[in-house]
């Protein structure tokens, strides 16, 4: 499977990466495996807001081929 994982921790800096897995995976699963979460440490909470393709998902969502996962930061 191929997946995306998309995060702007401030505006105008966006982290993109590509993975490549045998396994299915879930949204946390991914998000862990893409290492932003050592990169972000902010990032590992309960109530992190994320979606898939726009649309807003939860943590446990199981993730198809060519999905592009999405972290939202809090509004301020």
């Amino acid at each position: 499977m191929q997946l995306t994982v998309v995060y702007s921790p401030v505006a105008r800096d966006v982290r993109e990466i590509q993975l490549s897995v045998d396994a299915p995976l879930t949204v946390l699963g991914c998000i862990r495996l893409c290492g932003l979460l050592e990169q972000f440490p902010n990032l590992d909470r309960k109530d992190m807001q994320v979606g898939v393709w726009g649309r807003q998902s939860s943590l446990g969502h199981l993730l198809r081929n060519l999905d592009r996962v999405e972290i939202y930061r809090p509004l301020t």
